[in-house]
């Protein structure tokens, strides 16, 4: 945890506090943040208080009373619920705006994870819940700079085939290679677009508001995926097409294109599928779907011709 930095964003967002609450691994969202281990068992509340300035504060059961020993910051303890609600009362007292795992009307639901019980709980006791989309977004989503090197450089490496294998020609070389550097590239451009709109955000617009254009831009980026699985099924039809009527010497590089082809599209489906505002029964999904199942008939007639 960057707790530093997460004070900076906190100041720089007029916001007083940032709230983690977890009951049973609710929010792994809280353990990525705070670098808890994901194994810890967890049977009672905890609730753990970063302020835009000065020490933390936790707040755990007697019977889990270390776990979170790791995290810098005071520590209370509490048996009963009335108990809880009273320290927890406390710990929020001087901190009138706070941010939590919540999306207004559910626009991110990704984020929306501390239940409606426990921000009414808070909301009673005179503070304002904000959603902390734009935290996580911070500390949760942004790749370093290594992680961003490493994926262009994963984009830009060549493509190695096999020498021996002779019947993937040059013109199916250089098409394989133009296909997966344009799968990196998309993957690259869909993260840059969210990360860039997140940061151009304004931070004088209402919380809803602000999730709101980032739920947008996060839907966006869905969609240079799914163009590229149109432009595979194109491709996987087009062979299609051409197998039957094609030479018998060439019959095997139109297999293999159309074999790449199918493997994009099952790629460029799974980036549109993990978008974190694809629902079940999404019209994008749906159509990626549709897609893939297109050109993989292409392809698997052209292997048993």
């Amino acid at each position: 945890m960057n707790l530093p930095a997460i004070q900076a964003a906190l100041r720089e967002r007029n916001i007083d506090a940032w709230l983690f609450y977890d009951h049973h691994h609710r929010d792994p969202i809280a353990y990525r943040v705070l670098g808890l281990p994901s194994s810890l068992m967890v049977t009672r509340r905890w609730f753990y208080l970063i302020p835009a300035q000065g020490e933390p504060a936790k707040l755990v059961h007697r019977i889990e009373a270390g776990h979170l020993d790791p995290l810098p910051g005071s520590k209370d303890v509490y048996s009963g619920w009335q108990e809880l609600w009273d320290k927890l009362r406390t710990m929020v007292s001087s901190h009138t705006t706070l941010a939590m795992q919540y999306s207004p009307n559910n626009l991110i639901p990704y984020v929306g994870l501390v239940d409606a019980g426990t921000v009414e709980l808070v909301r009673g006791f005179g503070n304002t819940i904000v959603s902390s989309a734009d935290l996580v977004a911070r500390f949760e989503a942004v790749w370093s700079e290594e992680q961003v090197a490493s994926h262009f450089a994963a984009r830009d490496a060549p493509i190695v085939l096999d020498p021996a294998d002779s019947t993937v020609p040059e013109a199916v070389r250089r098409l394989l290679e133009q296909v997966a550097r344009s799968y990196g590239l998309v993957a690259c451009i869909s993260g840059r677009r969210a990360l860039e709109a997140r940061a151009a955000a304004d931070a004088t617009k209402r919380p809803e508001q602000r999730d709101w254009s980032l739920g947008r831009v996060t839907a966006a980026a869905a969609e240079p995926p799914l163009a590229l699985v149109r432009l595979a099924a194109d491709l996987g039809e087009l062979c299609g097409a051409a197998g039957p009527r094609v030479e018998l010497r060439v019959h095997a590089d139109v297999a293999a294109a159309a074999a790449i082809a199918a493997g994009v599209a099952r790629g460029a489906r799974g980036l549109v599928a993990t978008n974190l505002t694809a629902l079940p029964g999404d019209a994008r999904i749906e159509e990626a779907d549709r897609l893939v199942a297109v050109a993989e008939a292409a392809s698997e007639t052209l292997r048993v011709s």
